[in-house]
C-alpha cells in the first residue's frame, strides 16, 4: 500500500501576469495546484513527461525546472499538499491526478501549466495548521515535503475531519498517548498555555527559533518571579546539569521523563505529564483546535 506523502506548495508566479490573487483564484476554480516554467507547447496534442523534460531542460536547465521534476517523480493521486494564500488563509488539498501540462491562456495567464489535479479544502482556522506546517512555509521554495511524521499523521486525521468520511487510516503511534501525536511546537503551546494558568506571563518577544537553551521567559504575575522553559518531545532529552548556573526558575518538560545531566538542580521544576494531560482534558476550549482534535482522536479510540 502506498504511503500518503504531504508536502507544501507555494502559489507564487514569477511568469504570466504575475499576479498572485489570479493564480491562486484560478487554483481553486480549476481545482489544481502547480508551478510555471512554460516551454511553449501551446498545441493542443498532450505532452508527455519526457517530451517537457528534453524541452524545458534546453530553456532552464537541468537545475531550472527541478521543482518541476520534484512535482513529476514525487506527487502521487492520494497525497495531499498544503497552500496558503496571499491573506494568509490555509488550504488542504487531495492530489487526484498525477503531473499534467497545460498552455490553455488562463494557464499561461495565472503561470500554473505544470500542475497535478486536486481536490481542495479550506483550513477554517490558523490553530488548526500545525507549527511544522507553518515553518515549512519559510524557505521560498515552490514545493517542499513535510517530513514530520506527526504533523504528517496530523494532516490525515485533519483531512478525514474536511472531507466529513475516513478517507485515512491515522495509524496511531506506539503509545496511544496525547504527546505521542504531538510536534514539539504544540507540545510547547500547551506548557504555555498551563503556566499561564498558574499566573506566568510569557513574554512574546523572548520566543525565538535562535534560543538554544529554553522556549520563552516567564514573568509572574504576582510574584514577578523570573523563570524559562524548557520542553523536549519524543526521544530528545534534557540535560538540566547547565541550568544550576541561571538564576531564574527553569521549569523543564519531557513527557518520557528524558532528563540527564545528575541530580536535579533545586532551580529546577519538572512539569508532570499526567498533571499537564488533565489540564488538556479539562481545558479543551482554551487549546489550540490541531490538539483538540487530537484529543477527540484519543477519545474516539478509547471507547
Amino acid at each position: 500500500m502506498q504511503k500518503t506523502k504531504v508536502f507544501r506548495m507555494h502559489i507564487r508566479p514569477r511568469g504570466g501576469l504575475k499576479n498572485q490573487p489570479l493564480s491562486f483564484a484560478f487554483c481553486l476554480r480549476e481545482s489544481v495546484l502547480g508551478m510555471g516554467w512554460p516551454i511553449g507547447h501551446a498545441g493542443k496534442r498532450s505532452l508527455s513527461w519526457n517530451e517537457y523534460e528534453a524541452a524545458g531542460i534546453k530553456q532552464y536547465g537541468s537545475t531550472g525546472i527541478s521543482r518541476v521534476r520534484f512535482l513529476q517523480n514525487n506527487v502521487r493521486p492520494g497525497h495531499l499538499i498544503w497552500t496558503r494564500d496571499t491573506n494568509g488563509k490555509y488550504y488542504l488539498a487531495r492530489v487526484m491526478s498525477g503531473w499534467e501540462y497545460s498552455e490553455r491562456a488562463d494557464n499561461r495567464n495565472a503561470d500554473i501549466v505544470n500542475f497535478v489535479r486536486c481536490d481542495i479544502k479550506p483550513v477554517p482556522g490558523v490553530d488548526q495548521v500545525p507549527g511544522k506546517v507553518i515553518a515549512c512555509f519559510r524557505p521560498s521554495r515552490t514545493i517542499q515535503s513535510v517530513r514530520h511524521p506527526a504533523a504528517a499523521n496530523y494532516s490525515r486525521l485533519l483531512w478525514n475531519q474536511l472531507a466529513g468520511e475516513e478517507v485515512y487510516t491515522v495509524s496511531p503511534p506506539q503509545r496511544e498517548d496525547l504527546f505521542s501525536y504531538l510536534d514539539d511546537e504544540a507540545t510547547e503551546d500547551l506548557v504555555f498555555l498551563f503556566l499561564q494558568r498558574k499566573g506566568w506571563l510569557v513574554l512574546p518577544l523572548s520566543r525565538k527559533a535562535d534560543t538554544m537553551a529554553y522556549e520563552y521567559i516567564l514573568i509572574h504575575q504576582s510574584t514577578y518571579d523570573r523563570a524559562i522553559v524548557q520542553v523536549k518531545t519524543g526521544t530528545a532529552t534534557i540535560n538540566v546539569a547547565p541550568f544550576a548556573d541561571y538564576e531564574e526558575i527553569v521549569f523543564v518538560f519531557q513527557p518520557n521523563q528524558r532528563f540527564c545531566g545528575g541530580t536535579m538542580p533545586q532551580n529546577v521544576v519538572t512539569i508532570d505529564s499526567q498533571e499537564l494531560r488533565e489540564f488538556a482534558v479539562n481545558n479543551r476550549e482554551l487549546l489550540p483546535r490541531s490538539v483538540m482534535l487530537w484529543l477527540d482522536k484519543l477519545q474516539e479510540e478509547r471507547q
